[in-house]
């Protein structure tokens, strides 16, 4: 417990370090969405970015965790990678930076050079491949940022879903729990998760109707409500004009 005079000075202490400079967001490499928030994705929160199957999470949190530690270099970064292992980001990075897809590089059996490696090798960005219970990555985390010192530490979890658990609904309520206690503990933390949306975006009732039903409400992410009291903040990668010229596509191919 902590009394009232003990919060007062902790804000009074964070105001001063405002004043002195320190930066409330870590930088993101998309100015718009530094813009947004508060000079990029908010210190110690939970932020969500929350998207359909295929439409660029994965690599949204790529671009995040690679530049991260470039733009904020008293950041370091845990990506629990649960949808594919290390090496696949690692040719996602080096297509990004040659412009190729990482098929092109695989199939052409290029010799990739050796600096292209070195730009990224010290990057201090760690890959957790197993991931486990919520539990389990409560502990990891806890652990990690123990030992890293004055730094700050960005956590991407991808994703949700892949949390090991029988029920999504129960997973995503244990991890709400967990990722609180740990902004608490751990003031140097950042989490950001990334998430489903449900398909009732894509119904042909709300695709024919203008207006605010094409863009997402919280109802619209997978197990909506949990998410929306975990996150202080959520991000939608969105474009209904695709769902829009999807639909026109198959309505087309059927007739």
């Amino acid at each position: 417990m902590i009394t009232v005079k003990e919060a007062i000075n902790d804000i009074k202490e964070y105001m001063e370090k405002l004043k002195d400079g320190y930066s409330p967001g870590i930088i993101t490499p998309f100015p718009l969405l530094n813009s947004q928030l508060m000079g990029g994705l908010p210190k110690n929160t939970v932020c969500c970015v929350a998207a359909h199957s295929g439409r660029g999470k994965t690599a949204f949190a790529l671009q995040l965790l690679m530049n991260a530690p470039v733009l904020n270099p008293n950041c370091e970064v845990l990506f629990f990678t649960l949808e594919m292992p290390a090496r696949s980001l690692i040719a996602r990075t080096v297509s990004n930076k040659l412009k190729l897809t990482v098929k092109e590089i695989y199939n052409n059996k290029m010799d990739i050079d050796e600096d292209i490696f070195k730009e990224i090798e010290n990057l201090p960005v760690f890959f957790s491949e197993t991931g486990g219970t919520p539990e389990t990555i409560y502990n990891t985390i806890s652990n990690f940022c123990s030992t890293r010192g004055d730094k700050e530490v960005l956590v991407v979890l991808d994703h949700t879903l892949l949390v090991d658990g029988r029920e999504d609904g129960e997973k995503i309520g244990k991890l709400s729990t967990i990722f609180n206690k740990l902004k608490l503990k751990h003031k140097n933390l950042t989490i950001l998760v990334l998430s489903q949306l449900n398909d009732a975006m894509l119904d042909n009732s709300r695709l024919d109707r203008k207006g605010v039903l094409l863009f997402p409400q919280y109802k619209d992410l997978y197990f909506g409500r949990q998410m929306w009291m975990m996150c202080d903040s959520i991000m939608v990668i969105n474009n209904p004009s695709e769902y829009i010229e999807e639909r026109k596509g198959n309505d087309v191919k059927k007739k």
